[in-house]
């Protein structure tokens, strides 16, 4: 399996009988199927770079990052597994993917920006049957520009009501199209006040719990498509009403 460390390396352990275990991952059935594309003649894969870095980009705006890659010994590569750190990306390249003897390509990752604030540093790794002790590691970096100002940016939800200020960072307008919460236990009223959104919360009863975490989650009509405004007891604690764990 990988396992990634804080400093975003990463370490193998049992990698081959991580991927026979963890099929929902890595989309083998037996460990018959994986052998069989690990054996044979096997091709070399050379990769341009597996660093890149592309500066900074707006919240909700497009992100891609480009491997060329070509093979190089004129023989097949298997694609056998790929670890990504974000379930935001999706990439090329998959799991089963058979490379021909001298083919061309690049391997191209998308990026999700609306789910992402600051700095961006992520790595993809790429398991083929060249050397499964050596897999392809990549790794990635933007900044990533906020958008949408929140203040403040976490409601601490008590027996008053608390208002939320919601700001475009740029000159844009936000159109807030529906909101999204648990109607069960809050009251959420959204109004336009000077260009910007006002969003009032209050406990539905006659007393907040401490121990309480919800998420109100905002629809606009623009380049950031949903914000989330995470609700909280007035000590923070999670519980049991929660339908959603903010992000």
């Amino acid at each position: 399996m990988v396992f990634f460390t804080k400093n975003g390396g990463f370490r193998l352990g049992s990698l081959l009988l991580g991927l026979v275990l963890s099929t929902g991952v890595f989309g083998y059935e037996n460990e018959t199927s994986l052998m069989e594309a690990i054996r044979g003649e096997v091709g070399s894969l050379r990769f341009d770079s597996y660093n890149q870095t592309r500066g900074s980009v707006k919240q909700g705006d497009p992100l891609e990052f480009r491997f060329p890659y070509r093979e190089e010994k004129g023989a097949p590569v298997r694609v056998l597994g790929l670890h990504q750190e974000c379930g935001c990306v999706s990439q090329s390249l998959h799991a089963g993917q058979d490379l021909g003897p001298g083919v061309q390509g690049e391997l191209v990752v998308k990026v999700d920006t609306t789910h992402f604030i600051g700095g961006f540093d992520k790595e993809l790794v790429i398991l083929t049957n060249e050397d499964r002790e050596r897999p392809h590691v990549f790794r990635m970096r933007a900044t990533i520009e906020r958008l949408i100002t929140m203040a403040p940016p976490v409601v601490q939800l008590d027996d008053e009501a608390v208002k939320v200020r919601v700001r475009a960072a740029s000159k844009q307008t936000l159109h807030i199209e529906k909101v999204l919460y648990n109607e069960d236990t809050l009251e959420v009223q959204v109004y336009p006040v000077q260009g910007a959104w006002e969003v009032v919360v209050r406990w539905k009863g006659e007393a907040a719990p401490d121990k309480m975490n919800e998420t109100i989650e905002l629809l606009m009509d623009g380049p950031v498509r949903n914000v989330k405004i995470p609700v909280v007891g007035a000590r923070g604690r999670t519980s049991r009403l929660s339908l959603s764990a903010p992000r």
